[in-house]
């Protein structure tokens, strides 16, 4: 039926919540994920995963900290984001395993780049942000099509101080809220 979820279902995503709700904290004031919750969110999901579901939930867990860090790993390794946006999503993968992981994913997405739109829109410099994000799109295709040469990072998209990168652990926590509520309410 959907909508209905076992207790056992519902506890990643509290995790993944109340993990995220403390990044977008922490990366509002330092413009930074910290290792001390990022390490043992991504080990956390996976000893959870293990003990909901033996190898099953291995499998699982590993395939969602792919899907879901998988993409922000390789805009970390182009210069397009951070190395703590990345860690975070592969632990929140690890936590919700792969299918939960795709709509988080998604959400994510969507909402940073609402984020990053508002950010351009309150310093009017949206024409820069859609330059950062033409050349970071540029980044990815080369890095696929010529994986032996790496492009130079493009610029990052312009925030309100005008020296940092958009502090996307606050994309996390709100595309994380979403996909609990979408997941949850209609589920997989």
């Amino acid at each position: 039926m959907p909508g209905h979820m076992s207790h056992n279902a519902i506890v990643p995503w509290v995790v993944a919540g109340a993990a995220s709700l403390v990044a977008a904290l922490i990366d509002v004031r330092r413009r930074r994920i910290p290792n001390w919750l990022t390490g043992p969110l991504l080990l956390g999901g996976i000893v959870w995963s293990i003990w909901m579901a033996r190898a099953t939930g291995l499998g699982d867990s590993l395939l969602g900290a792919l899907i879901a860090g998988g993409p922000f790993i390789v805009v970390w390794l182009i210069g397009g984001g951070g190395a703590g946006d990345a860690k975070m999503m592969l632990g929140l993968g690890a936590w919700l395993g792969w299918r939960p992981a795709i709509v988080m994913l998604l959400a994510v997405a969507l909402a940073g780049g609402m984020l990053s739109l508002g950010y351009a829109i309150a310093q009017r410099r949206v024409q820069a942000a859609l330059l950062g994000t033409g050349g970071a799109f540029f980044s990815l295709y080369e890095a696929v099509t010529h994986p032996n040469r790496m492009p130079d990072p493009p610029e990052r998209i312009p925030t309100l101080n005008g020296t940092r990168s958009v502090p996307y652990g606050v994309a996390i926590f709100g595309g994380v809220c979403a996909a609990a509520a979408w997941v949850i309410l209609c589920g997989i």
